[in-house]
């Protein structure tokens, strides 16, 4: 599915289900990391293949058909998401 084409927002989210159900058959397991150096922010997706999956058949999928792109941006939303919903802890806003 390319997802640059998608305008319905029903068709996306099954589209990124999907996406998200053939990483499980490929065994690979995702964390979207988000660093900073104090005046900028560096963010990517660290992914992994569990133990018994075939590495190399994991690299293809990811790095074919823009799945890595589609796959860091609906991490890095979900991401932001989360964060709506963590209680400030700075004691200077508090």
């Amino acid at each position: 599915m390319i997802f640059d084409e998608v305008t319905d927002p029903e068709q996306l989210r099954q589209g990124m289900h999907n996406l998200l159900e053939e990483a499980q058959v490929y065994g690979i397991t995702m964390t979207y990391i988000r660093e900073s150096d104090g005046t900028d922010y560096t963010d990517y997706l660290d992914w992994t293949v569990r133990s018994g999956f075939s590495v190399e058949a994991a690299i293809v999928w990811v790095y074919s058909e823009h799945r890595h792109h589609w796959l860091l941006h609906y991490h890095r939303m979900a991401w932001h998401r989360m964060q709506e919903f963590i209680p400030c802890t700075d004691e200077e806003t508090a």
